[in-house]
Formats: C-alpha cells, structure tokens, sequence
C-alpha cells in the first residue's frame, strides 16, 4: 500500500526507477553494541556484570576495564542483543547493580 503523496508524479515522470520493495514480517537476527559503564571498582564487579548480561540472555563478548580513579573505573561491555527491547533489559539489569553509576551506548 503505498502512502507517499510524492509516488504518483514519480511514477509518472520516471516508471523506471521505481522498485517494488516488500518489508519482512518480523526481523531476526543479532546485533552487536558497546555500552560504558562507569561503577565503583570494588572486586568481583567484572563477573557481576558478566553474570547480569547472561541472564538477560545476551552475548558477551568483550569487557575492557579502564580505571579512572581509586574509585570509579570505566568499562566498556561489548555485547550482542537481539533488538532494542532486548538491550534495554540488559541495560535495567546492569543498572540493578550497587556499584554500577550510569551506562550510556558508545557510538560505532
């Protein structure tokens, strides 16, 4: 069904360049992401986030550990989630966390 109001003209002016395009029902599929999460570096803290993501039934596959002070440490958490729904679960259970500060998406 189309919706646009532009179609017809195009249609007219250039039948050519139009390609029929049908969308899938539903998408499937993984994608890979990289949240920073600053928390408190106390020890133990890389495995409970490890653990968190596991039970969101995300894929790990990468932490990097960055100290940023005698407190705080900044960690990047490279992980493979199904949509967006998917990564705001493990984002709420990463923030269920105590020593977990904040979590933002890192672009790229």
């Amino acid at each position: 069904v189309e919706t646009c109001a532009n179609m017809a003209e195009i249609r007219r002016r250039n039948p050519s360049e139009i390609i029929a395009a049908h969308w899938a029902d539903s998408v499937e599929g993984e994608y890979t992401t990289t949240l920073r999460v600053e928390a408190e570096g106390k020890k133990g803290i890389i495995a409970e986030l490890a653990s968190a993501v596991a039970a969101t039934d995300a894929g790990l596959d990468n932490i990097n550990v960055e100290e940023r002070d005698a407190v705080l440490s900044s960690i990047s958490v490279r992980l493979t989630v199904k949509n967006l729904a998917h990564l705001a679960r493990v984002e709420r259970r990463l923030r269920g966390i105590a020593q977990v500060q904040s979590i933002s998406r890192i672009a790229g």
